[in-house]
């Protein structure tokens, strides 16, 4: 048999592709393996099942629509007789966004016994967004009752379907008309009319010139015995020059109306200037019939034609051409065609485009005239790629996540164990995946990947991402990843992704699985915030209602909260009356004339008791006398997770003086005795233990002097030195020494001073959880404690600060942590020009702001905390000269210290850069 083959590669390339930024789709395709019967209705347009493309197109675009269908059909079996039979006929056509455009029709007919290909082509101008292309079919005639789209008949390499979406070319000329024409010379090339394109080229470019030419006899009544036959050529003439590799032939016998499908590419490195390319036809010698080209024939959607010139960013072909014959090793085994292997080179995944040509036709019979069923002889094609036969695997990938995670509010929960595999467990290609992942109540961060290209998002405290890669690449990102909800929030939310195959093969349609994760994030007590308004005036012996005072809190705001709030309010010289005591629970005072009052309730009652708040102060009293202050505690007890928070702040004021008159009164007693005073330390203790203790008065007014002498024993420190009263007083020594000093002491006030005094004493201790320590003072506002022995298993405590074993300070985390350990690394060679991500995993890891990577015990890189288990460190750069590659030491740098890895770290000369794959076709 006599041959030419044309094999195009295609590859979806931009500009921004070539570089290391992420660029935008522009190519997509649908090539589904499922099958698609077409039997009623008759001459009505319907949709080919699950051949569809939806994109987005970021800009106006020109793109290039194509399908390709093979088609096999059931015909009735009654006999025809020897007049002419009623033509069945299929079409196709697409529709783009609901419109059918008749350039894209195309015809085919019953006059093959087995299997057609039905091609068509579309170019169309459309802006930016959102995009729906559809192949539709129609069915005329009533000789096949069934055509089919199957592609497991035969060996399971008989075919399918495509469509095809490109706006990535530089440039595009292009001719669709869809006029009728005719063709009524003889063995005469002429133009074909409208069907030339002119372009002037400013810089040499890759130019892929192609047409589609449907064309159909004219219908004249013959005998079934007639041995005549119509042929037609087509051929591409570019700039004067007729190019064999574009040549196409068709024939029909002399009794049938069938449509010829001519077609013919070539792929040209040109040079800037002017080209011009004209598609030329003709009727060979012996044809006694018109050809036509007639677009708006039946309902206008007939057959369409096309003539383009396209610049692509990125192409490769080759052709073999001579009449050598192609035989078969043996037959019904598959064997290579002649020399038809296209080599080609990625620099990184990507999908391309692979199509072929083979017109064939038999030595003996080059009509394939006069055939049965059973006299008719088969052949079939296929591609392989890198030695797999292109038309078996189906992908099918799946989602593999975990079902809950649990997660505290304004925390970073990590999310492990996500994943994408593919049903089939021995599929072996690395097939490119887009992956969506949503939540709705916070923010996904993801480890900064190669690969990875972001259509939505960053990965960076993101509420939506978009991003696509091979399997490999995407599974290497979906590793780890860190939610975060939103400030405050808590509650359950829902992590969905979603996988869709792209389908970088092209071996079937793209298929999707779906999962979601539920984030459970608990409630975390946030402390209440206290709003106070300023400084209040009023005259003494007046009384003023103060507002503005109001707690606010986020927890109540959410669902499920389950919040008690206390509040405490005194004044030192007056008493507080409150406006309403609905839905609150008073624990001491009466909410009415209280110097101290204290009472419960929810959020809202709370704020209702604390709208008006009335002072009165006590008789005769003014701010002369000493300052005054309405004192605002709040506690927020949280029984979801059994904590307490609380806030405080006062309120200043001022109560201006009147005079009044002058009384004689005799002086009030100005000095009082207290006892009773003891420290004792918690546990055991031998009572020789170093504390400090602090003594002072709330008021200027008050001073307190201690009854001991000033002769205090060896050990003990008191300030201010010496025995005179002060309203603060310090001591530090052995505790039993500083108790027995402590027995009494003297409280001395100013005679004009009315109200109360209170004296306050302070021993701190540290609470590392419930265990406690002795807080050692080293000054006003430092003090160290002693950390104490805890079970093994004991990771982080709560510290805090306490001088009564009730009251503490707001807590903070303290750390018992195991030395870090260092495992592996992952890769362990690199390139001598550094800058590769590895991961070093091992045990006992923490946050360090200082923390690093440092090689060969002098080269010091960037490292970042992902785990207790993991650690990222960026390879170093390092100048090894001629040899192949250098083992050097690496570490982790924690606080200072090093811990080596206890394998070495490889530096090579040269990195891989780009990988080789081989097409053949058979």
């Amino acid at each position: 048999m006599h041959c030419v083959l044309a094999l195009l590669l295609w590859i979806n390339w931009t500009i921004a592709g070539l570089s290391e930024s992420a660029s935008p789709k522009l190519m997509w395709s649908v090539n589904p393996l499922t099958p698609a019967v077409l039997e009623t209705p008759t001459d009505v347009w319907v949709d080919v099942p699950d051949t569809r493309v939806a994109l987005e197109l970021l800009n106006y675009a020109v793109v290039v629509i194509s399908y390709d269908v093979s088609v096999s059909h059931v015909t009735d079996s009654q006999s025809e007789g020897f007049q002419v039979a009623p033509v069945s006929e299929l079409s196709f056509r697409v529709a783009v966004d609901g419109t059918p455009y008749r350039q894209s029709a195309t015809t085919i007919d019953d006059r093959e016994p087995l299997v057609v290909i039905a091609s068509g082509y579309l170019i169309l101008e459309i802006p930016r967004g959102q995009h729906n292309m559809k192949l539709q079919w129609r069915k005329r005639g009533t000789r096949v009752l069934k055509w089919a789209v199957v592609s497991d008949i035969l060996d399971g390499f008989a075919g399918g379907r495509s469509l095809t979406v490109s706006a990535q070319h530089r440039f595009i000329w292009y001719k669709q008309p869809i006029t009728a024409l005719s063709l009524l010379s003889v063995n005469k090339w002429e133009a074909v009319p409208g069907m030339a394109v002119n372009f002037r080229l400013s810089e040499p470019a890759t130019v892929r010139f192609f047409y589609q030419l449907p064309v159909r006899p004219e219908l004249v009544q013959y005998s079934r015995d007639t041995a005549a036959y119509d042929e037609i050529e087509t051929v591409l003439e570019i700039n004067g020059l007729r190019y064999r590799e574009t040549g196409s032939y068709g024939i029909v016998e002399g009794a049938k109306k069938s449509t010829v499908l001519l077609q013919g590419s070539i792929i040209m490195d040109l040079i800037p200037g002017e080209y011009s390319a004209v598609l030329c036809w003709k009727s060979l010698l012996g044809s006694s019939r018109p050809w036509y080209s007639s677009p708006n024939a039946l309902d206008g959607f007939a057959m369409g034609r096309v003539l383009a010139a396209v610049g692509d960013w990125s192409m490769d072909s080759m052709s073999v051409y001579h009449l050598e014959q192609f035989r078969p090793t043996s037959i019904g085994k598959w064997s290579d065609v002649g020399d038809s292997v296209l080599q080609f080179t990625l620099p990184k995944a990507t999908q391309v485009s692979l199509s072929y040509n083979l017109p064939l036709s038999q030595s003996d019979n080059p009509q394939f005239s006069s055939w049965t069923e059973d006299a008719w002889d088969r052949i079939q094609t296929r591609l392989v790629i890198d030695g797999i036969a292109v038309n078996t695997w189906n992908n099918d990938p799946k989602i593999n996540a975990p079902t809950i995670v649990l997660g505290k509010e304004d925390t970073t929960a990590e999310i492990l164990d996500i994943s994408i595999t593919d049903t089939d467990s021995e599929m072996a290609l690395d097939y490119e995946v887009i992956v969506t992942m949503s939540v709705k109540n916070g923010v996904l961060s993801l480890d900064p990947t190669p690969g990875i290209t972001f259509g939505s998002g960053n990965g960076d405290r993101n509420e939506y991402l978009l991003f696509s890669g091979t399997l490999t690449s995407v599974n290497t990102l979906l590793a780890h990843i860190w939610y975060r909800s939103y400030l405050n929030w808590y509650g359950d939310d829902e992590l969905r992704i979603k996988v869709v195959d792209q389908g970088v093969t092209g071996f079937s349609a793209a298929t999707t699985d779906e999962c979601s994760t539920l984030l459970r994030i608990a409630s975390v007590n946030d402390p209440p915030q206290l709003v106070v308004p300023g400084t209040q005036l009023l005259l003494e012996d007046q009384h003023i209602s103060i507002f503005g005072v109001r707690v606010y809190d986020v927890d109540p705001a959410f669902p499920n909260s389950n919040s008690t709030f206390e509040m405490q309010l005194f004044v030192l010289s007056g008493v507080i009356s409150i406006g309403s005591t609905n839905g609150i629970k008073i624990i001491e005072g009466d909410g009415v004339a209280d110097q101290f009052l204290r009472f419960r309730g929810d959020l809202r009652a709370i704020n209702s008791a604390l709208f008006e708040i009335t002072y009165q102060p006590d008789r005769n009293f003014n701010s002369q006398q000493h300052p005054e202050q309405l004192g605002i505690r709040v506690q927020d007890f949280n029984y979801l997770d059994g904590t307490i928070t609380d806030a405080f702040k006062s309120i200043s004021i001022e109560i201006q003086s009147v005079k009044d008159p002058i009384f004689v009164v005799p002086l009030e007693l100005s000095t009082i005795t207290i006892r009773g005073y003891a420290v004792r330390l918690l546990g055991q203790t031998a009572k020789t233990e170093l504390v400090y203790v602090r003594l002072l008065t709330m008021t200027p007014v008050g001073e307190i002097q201690l009854t001991t002498t000033s002769n205090a024993p060896i050990g003990v420190s008191k300030l201010p030195v010496g025995d005179k009263p002060s309203n603060s007083i310090s001591l530090s020594g052995p505790v039993n020494d500083i108790s027995n000093i402590l027995q009494s002491l003297v409280l001395i006030r100013a005679p004009s001073f009315y109200g109360f005094e209170v004296v306050f004493d302070t021993v701190l201790q540290c609470a590392f959880g419930n265990d406690m320590s002795t807080a050692r003072y080293k000054s006003s506002s430092t003090v160290s404690c002693q950390a104490p022995a805890m079970g093994k298993n004991t990771t982080d405590v709560a510290l805090r600060l306490t001088s009564n074993g009730q009251d503490f300070s707001q807590p903070q985390v303290f750390a018992y942590r195991d030395s870090p350990e260092v495992h592996m690394m992952t890769p362990p060679y690199g390139a001598s020009i550094g800058g590769e991500v590895i991961a070093i995993t091992g045990a006992n890891f923490f946050s360090d702001a200082e923390i690093s990577c440092i090689f060969n015990r002098s080269i010091v890189t960037a490292a970042t905390f992902k785990s207790p288990t993991l650690i990222l460190c960026i390879s170093p750069t390092m100048e090894i000269g001629t040899i192949e590659s250098l083992n050097i030491s690496a570490a982790i740098v924690f606080e200072g210290t090093p811990y080596e890895a206890p394998d070495k770290f490889q530096i090579y000369g040269k990195s891989l850069e780009s990988i080789t794959c081989l097409v053949f076709v058979s």
